[in-house]
């Protein structure tokens, strides 16, 4: 019986709680979904987007010798016309896509899904190789 009692006065406080937690949540949702963004701050968001994944991208898949300074102007990449979450991207001899969970432009976050090729034939140095120690500006040759 104490069991019984003990263990509906846990469930009790816990929807209670989880109750003021949900209503806090959908609380600020609205408040972020009433927010106007301007074009310009969307245009920036965009681009900080776009070059972090570039940025893991190079360090991850290729390990691309001064990746840190790898960056993107608007030139760079294009939004999917039937997908605004959807990124191409090109950078040097560099190619692919960036799949976000959401459109990019409202606020920062990483892509879902990426796949950036390296064209045939192109030579890059990698940060284990000799030639890029102590020299990290050199990107690709």
């Amino acid at each position: 019986m104490k069991k019984t009692v003990l263990l509906s006065i846990f469930l009790v406080s816990g929807v209670i709680h989880a109750g003021a937690i949900k209503d806090k949540y959908l609380d600020i949702n609205d408040k972020i979904d009433k927010t106007k963004l301007s074009d310009d701050t969307k245009s920036k968001t965009l681009e900080e987007n776009v070059n972090r994944a570039l940025k893991m991208t190079l360090l991850q898949q290729y390990n691309l010798c001064g990746y840190e300074k790898a960056s993107i102007g608007k030139d760079g990449y294009e939004v999917s016309e039937l997908n605004p979450a959807l990124i191409y991207v090109q950078y040097q001899s560099f190619v692919g896509y960036y799949l976000f969970a959401s459109n990019p432009a409202y606020f920062l976050q990483y892509p879902l899904d990426s796949k950036v090729l390296l064209e045939p034939g192109s030579k890059i140095v990698r940060a284990y190789d000799k030639s890029c120690a102590g020299d990290s500006s050199s990107a690709q040759k």
